[in-house]
C-alpha cells in the first residue's frame, strides 16, 4: 500500500486521474459487448474456445450486469452478441439504458447453469417466452443489422409474428439462421418429377393461402436477408411476413443443410413483393422442375446481378437445364455480373455463348457446359 506515503494532495490527484481513466476508457470497454457461442473460422488457427470457456464468459457477463454494470453504462452500447438465451432476459430487465445498439446478435441457447438437456430432445422442449425479445426491440429503435437463431425461431411459440413486428423500422441487414425443428426426417418425395407427389401448381410448393401485401412497409431500409440452415418450408408464416414487408430489398440468401428447398414460395414472394432485389443465393433446391428454377429466375424486376445456385443433393433425370430455366437466364444476361449454378446440370452452349455476348458487366460464369448441348 502506498497510501500511507502519499500526502493530501497526491491522494487527491490519483484520485482524480482514477475517474478520468474511468469516464475515458468505459464507453470503449462498453462499446462491444460479445460472447460468441460458436468458433469464428478467421479464427481457427487459434487454440479452440471450449464451451466452459465460453459458459465462464458469459457468468462474468451475467455478474457485471446483475451488479449494474449494464444499467450505468447501457447508453455505450453498441454491439450486443450473446448466444445463451438468458442474455435476452438480463437486457431486457437490466438494459433499460442500452438505447443505442446497432448491432445485436441473440442466440437461444440454454442458460450453461441451468440443468443439462438432452440434445435429441432440446427441439421438442416447450415453446420459449419472447416478450424480453419483444421489450429490446421496443428499445433498440436505431437498430441497424439483427441477428436470431435457434429456438427463438420457432413458429410454435407464442406470438412469433407479434415479436416480428415490433423489429425497429431502421432495420438494414437481417439474419435468421439454424433453425429446422425436425432436421429433415419430414418425409420428402426424392422422385419429384411425379405431379402426384407435388401440390397443385406443380412447384413443389403449398402457396394456396393469398398473402396481402400490408399498407405500410415495416422494414422500408432492409437491404440484406438471410435466412441459413433454416427450413423455409416449416417457417412460412415468417417468411411471408419479412419479405412481403421488404420492398427495397436487394440481397436475399436461403440455405437449409438438411432439406432441399423448394423455390415456388420464394419465387412468388420476390415477385410480388421485392421489385428491386439483385443479388440471389439459394443452396440446396430441388434441381428437377424446369418450370419452378425459371419461374424464380424471373422473379427480379429489376434484372439478377448475382445467382448463385449451388446444390449438393440432386433427383433429376435430366443432364441438363430445362428449356424455360435456360431461357430465363439467357434474359437476364444484360445484368449478370456473377453467375454460379448447380454442378449436377449442364448449361449447353449456345446458351452460355449467348450470355457471355448479351452480358457487358459479366465477370464469372461457373457452370458445366455442355459442348453438344441445345439452348
Amino acid at each position: 500500500m502506498v497510501g500511507p506515503y502519499l500526502n493530501r494532495s497526491d491522494l487527491i490527484n490519483c484520485v482524480t486521474l482514477n475517474k478520468q481513466w474511468y469516464l475515458t476508457f468505459t464507453p470503449h470497454l462498453w462499446k462491444h459487448v460479445q460472447i460468441r457461442c460458436h468458433q469464428e473460422p478467421r479464427h481457427a488457427y487459434k487454440s479452440p474456445i471450449t464451451q466452459d470457456k465460453r459458459a465462464n464468459w458469459f457468468r462474468r457477463l451475467k455478474r457485471s450486469i446483475k451488479a449494474g454494470g449494464l444499467e450505468k453504462n447501457g447508453r455505450y452500447v453498441q454491439t450486443f452478441s450473446c448466444g445463451y438465451f438468458e442474455a435476452v432476459k438480463l437486457l431486457a430487465t437490466q438494459g433499460m439504458s442500452c438505447t443505442g445498439i446497432r448491432k445485436l446478435k441473440l442466440g437461444s441457447y440454454p442458460d450453461p447453469d441451468s440443468p443439462p438437456v438432452n440434445s435429441r430432445s432440446f427441439a421438442s422442449l416447450r415453446p420459449l417466452n419472447l416478450s424480453p425479445l419483444q421489450s429490446v426491440f421496443r428499445r433498440s429503435a436505431g437498430l441497424k443489422k439483427l441477428k436470431l437463431a435457434g429456438r427463438m425461431l420457432d413458429e410454435e411459440n407464442g406470438g412469433i409474428e407479434w415479436v416480428l413486428g415490433f423489429i425497429p423500422m431502421s432495420i438494414e441487414s437481417l439474419d435468421l439462421r439454424m433453425w429446422d425443428p425436425i432436421k429433415g426426417t419430414r418425409e420428402y418425395p426424392r422422385d419429384l418429377q411425379s405431379k402426384k407427389e407435388l401440390s397443385g401448381d406443380g412447384t413443389g410448393c403449398d402457396d394456396s393461402e393469398e398473402w396481402a401485401a400490408p399498407v405500410e412497409t415495416q422494414f422500408p431500409h432492409l437491404k440484406y436477408l438471410s435466412f441459413y440452415e433454416y427450413a423455409i418450408d416449416a417457417n412460412k408464416k415468417t417468411m411471408r411476413h419479412i419479405l412481403s414487408n421488404s420492398t427495397n430489398l436487394e440481397v436475399i440468401l436461403v440455405q437449409d443443410s438438411y432439406q432441399p428447398i423448394r423455390l415456388g414460395l420464394l419465387s412468388r414472394l420476390l415477385s410480388r413483393h421485392c421489385p428491386r432485389v439483385q443479388h440471389l443465393y439459394v443452396e440446396n433446391w430441388t434441381d428437377c422442375i424446369d418450370a419452378e428454377l425459371a419461374e424464380l429466375l424471373n422473379a427480379s424486376k429489376a434484372g439478377w446481378r448475382t445467382l448463385e445456385l449451388p446444390t449438393t443433393w440432386s433427383s433429376s433425370n435430366e443432364d441438363e437445364f430445362g428449356p424455360l430455366s435456360t431461357a430465363a437466364l439467357v434474359k437476364n444476361a444484360p445484368t449478370l455480373e456473377n453467375v454460379r449454378l448447380d454442378s449436377f446440370q449442364k448449361l449447353s452452349l449456345v446458351a452460355a455463348k449467348e450470355i457471355w455476348r448479351s452480358a457487358p458487366n459479366l465477370q464469372l460464369l461457373d457452370a458445366r457446359i455442355d459442348e453438344h448441348g441445345q439452348c
